[in-house]
């Protein structure tokens, strides 16, 4: 197919449809990391931090073959946006009892990849936890009513949630730029070491509770007279634990339930005996911006998933600059080859179209000569008869 239809037909397949893709992809993993760093510190009211765009939900389409009840909706999973691929997906019910195949399909509808199995649970949200061979690609899916083997749906998660994606508050208070935890060093220590400013990886495992505070209370930490032993003290109790040098990670080597608690920190240099560290609520969070900083380096982590298919040790994620500085090449190196086709089937057409005249056209300086020609030719040919007929004229008159 060709000319302007087909044209218009191409720059949907090839352009239009990815580019849409892309750009949703690329706002909603913006989105879904802006709004999980931004849980993991403390705003201005003291509080723990809360979303700060809203992941549209979008509706799947049902194939009209489908003669189930079902009808689904999706969403990007909460913390997963690194995992969503710049493409549809095809959901499709399986012989098995409420199970679904969730198959990747690039901008012609033509699979990518393998298809994931999922079970539907009893609360009819699938997520990463309800897959049973493959992966997630990031989705959240809702389903409603029971669908029947073979039911299809469509989900365009991407190119939907590119025109819906909004801010959840217009409130500068409400950017958690505070980290929710404080540590310290005793003014009475003696040694050389010095505890970390910590760092939080989750305020819903137990570390905290909706208001910002630690849910076990302040932790103390004491240096034993045993090499690499600590001591420390919660609510939970007393524990007394070895570390490994360098004492990186302390919760995490004191074990349960510390390790669970959400947050962590190091000791730096070397203590001595009795040397006493404290972690606390951040009561205030004045002058701190460590989460902050953390928001401002999503710039530079590699959070855009470049391929469905990949291997383990593919580099398959981007930059958001990365990101968006490729699609626009790509869309800038597809127009740089539409302008040189389209110069060179100018001319290809100037050639056919001249070739065309050279047969079938009017050279009217050609003509022109012609009609000279003939014209000499028509008066030549009137004086040979001018001649003829004087000369039998002249013939009839000696006769008489």
């Amino acid at each position: 197919l060709k000319g302007k239809i087909g044209g218009l037909l191409a720059f949907r397949d090839d352009i239009l449809v990815p580019a849409q893709n892309q750009i949703g992809q690329m706002g909603l993993a913006i989105a879904d990391a802006f709004n999980e760093q931004n849980k993991l510190g403390m705003d201005a009211n003291g509080e723990l931090g809360g979303d700060i765009f809203n992941i549209p939900t979008v509706g799947a389409h049902a194939y009209q073959a489908n003669t189930g009840g079902a009808s689904l909706t999706a969403t990007l999973e909460a913390g997963k946006g690194s995992e969503l691929p710049a493409s549809d997906f095809i959901v499709t019910y399986t012989a098995n009892a409420n199970e679904v195949s969730i198959q990747p399909i690039d901008n012609k509808g033509e699979p990518i990849g393998s298809a994931s199995l999922a079970t539907i649970p009893p609360s009819g949200v699938i997520d990463s936890d309800d897959i049973t061979s493959g992966e997630s690609f990031g989705l959240q899916i809702d389903v409603a009513g029971t669908g029947n083997t073979g039911d299809q749906f469509q989900i365009k998660l991407n190119s939907e949630a590119a025109t819906s994606i909004s801010l959840a508050t217009s409130r500068g208070e409400d950017l958690a730029l505070a980290s929710p935890i404080r540590t310290a060093n005793s003014i009475d220590n003696v040694g050389t070491a010095t505890i970390s400013a910590g760092e939080v990886t989750s305020v819903t495992s137990g570390g905290f509770n909706t208001t910002p505070g630690l849910a076990n209370g302040d932790i103390t930490l004491v240096k034993t007279g045993t090499a690499n032993e600590y001591q420390i003290t919660d609510a939970n109790g007393t524990t007394t634990f070895t570390v490994t040098p360098p004492a990186e990670g302390v919760l995490a080597q004191a074990g349960v339930p510390y390790s669970n608690y959400g947050f962590d920190f190091d000791i730096e240099g070397t203590p001595a005996t009795g040397d006493t560290f404290t972690l606390e609520f951040n009561e205030g969070g004045f002058d701190d911006n460590r989460n902050g900083l953390k928001l401002a380096d999503l710039q530079n982590g590699e959070l855009v998933r470049k391929n469905v298919v990949t291997t383990a040790t593919a580099d398959n994620h981007e930059t958001f600059n990365q990101a968006y500085s490729g699609l626009v090449s790509d869309i800038g190196v597809v127009t740089g080859q539409a302008i040189t086709s389209a110069s060179a089937f100018d001319a290809l057409a100037e050639q056919s179209e001249a070739w065309y005249e050279s047969l079938s056209g009017v050279n009217l300086d050609e003509e022109a000569a012609n009609l000279l020609r003939f014209q000499q030719s028509y008066s030549a040919s009137a004086q040979v008869l001018a001649a003829a007929q004087e000369i039998f004229d002249t013939l009839l008159s000696a006769a008489r």
